[in-house]
C-alpha cells in the first residue's frame, strides 16, 4: 500500500524518461565493452598467429574466454538496469 502511494506522488513520465536515458547509458556501456574486448582479442590473435604455431590448436579456448567475458559483462549491465528499474520508485532515484 505504501509503495503504491510513493508511485502516485512522483511524476511517472519524468521517471520513465530518465529510465530510458539510463537504458541508453547501459547500451552504450555494453557497446564499448563489446568493441574494446573484441579489438583486444583480434589484436592479440593477429599479432601472435604467425609466430605461434600451437595457437591454432588452442584458439577455441581463446574464443570461449572472449565469449565468457562478454557474457558476464552483458549480464552485469542488464542486472544494473533491472536494479535501477526495480528500485527507482522505492529510493526516489530521479528526484
Amino acid at each position: 500500500m505504501e509503495d503504491k502511494q510513493k508511485k502516485e506522488n512522483v511524476d511517472s513520465v519524468r521517471y520513465m524518461s530518465k529510465l530510458r536515458q539510463d537504458a541508453l547509458v547501459v547500451v552504450v556501456l555494453m557497446g564499448i565493452l563489446f568493441f574494446s574486448e573484441s579489438f583486444i582479442f583480434y589484436t592479440i590473435i593477429t599479432t601472435v598467429w604467425d609466430s605461434t604455431p600451437e595457437l591454432s590448436s588452442i584458439f577455441p579456448v581463446y574464443a570461449l574466454f572472449l565469449l565468457l567475458v562478454l557474457g558476464i559483462g552483458t549480464a552485469a549491465c542488464l542486472r544494473v538496469y533491472s536494479s535501477i528499474k526495480e528500485h527507482m520508485y522505492t529510493f526516489r532515484y530521479y528526484d
